[in-house]
């Protein structure tokens, strides 16, 4: 198998000050060791670990924010589900269908409400910034559309349950119209998920959550894909520590409190950068 350079900052020492040293390596797959066991019983909680650390900060900057982190998390359980009914629909049984659409319509139920309660009690103007004030109308923008196509996904799902296992058997959840809407809402709820953050924390925030936090939850945690950290280590590392220095060595001012987490975080990342060179 045919080599590959990873930028890789790896842990190397550990000294008194808390530095560390990151050479490049230039290595081979075979090299690094990627054992199912070591994937399972250490690397996976780490990882798994570091993505609740992440919305943890979120939570923290602004209590808010966990509705917002709630509203993303519905929104991705419905699209999980109905790429799982279109997995397994055309083999599966009706009930079994039936199950699914019911999970599908149960979670967007819970959105709807969810987005209604948070727009009526929680995107207040006091003692907010004018760019905090503008930050809130579009979030509320943001919000009126997902729960617009939500009730389009409502109605579709509700149509779909009533007539399915009957002569009116409709095509309406095989066309790419629910597909389309599940996936503009997806990416909406990830919009907006860092919006209640001050000005100077968004960037930084957003940047790491496509580059790191966001591969790390979907390809690795969520589909137990341990081949996409060995074929995207380097990418991954370079957005970490991108992230770590940004955080930790700029003026953005990170509260101790959370810049502390972020440590934690980064020797977390660091350990799996070392159990993944030990041979």
């Amino acid at each position: 198998m045919k080599s590959f350079l990873i930028v890789l900052f790896c842990l190397v020492t550990f000294p008194t000050n808390g530095t560390v040293n990151y050479p490049y390596y230039h290595l081979k797959r075979k090299d690094l060791n990627m054992k199912p066991a070591v994937f399972r019983r250490y690397i996976r909680p780490q990882l798994r670990s570091i993505v609740r650390e992440y919305f943890h900060i979120l939570k923290k900057l602004d209590p808010y924010q966990e509705n917002l982190i709630n509203l993303w998390s519905n929104v991705q359980k419905l699209n999980d589900l109905w790429v799982k009914w279109k997995l397994e629909c055309p083999v599966a049984t009706d009930d079994v269908c039936k199950s699914t659409l019911k999970e599908i319509y149960i979670e967007s139920r819970k959105l709807d409400l969810l987005t209604l309660d948070f727009q009526r009690n929680n995107l207040g103007f006091k003692k907010k910034s004018n760019d905090s004030i503008d930050n809130v109308i579009k979030l509320s923008t943001s919000l009126d559309n997902i729960h617009n196509m939500n009730y389009k996904v409502l109605h579709i799902v509700e149509e779909a349950m009533m007539i399915r296992g009957t002569p009116y058997k409709s095509n309406a959840l095989l066309n790419e119209s629910l597909t389309s809407l599940l996936h503009e809402m997806l990416v909406n709820s990830e919009l907006i998920m860092s919006s209640l953050l001050e000005k100077q924390f968004r960037p930084v925030f957003d940047l790491v959550w496509t580059s790191f936090i966001k591969k790390i939850d979907r390809n690795i945690l969520f589909k137990g894909n341990e081949d996409f950290l060995v074929t995207h280590l380097g990418d991954l590392n370079m957005a970490w520590n991108t992230f770590h220095m940004k955080v930790s060595k700029s003026d953005l001012r990170l509260p101790k409190s959370q810049l502390q987490i972020v440590t934690i975080m980064h020797n977390r990342w660091n350990s799996v950068l070392k159990v993944l060179l030990r041979h």
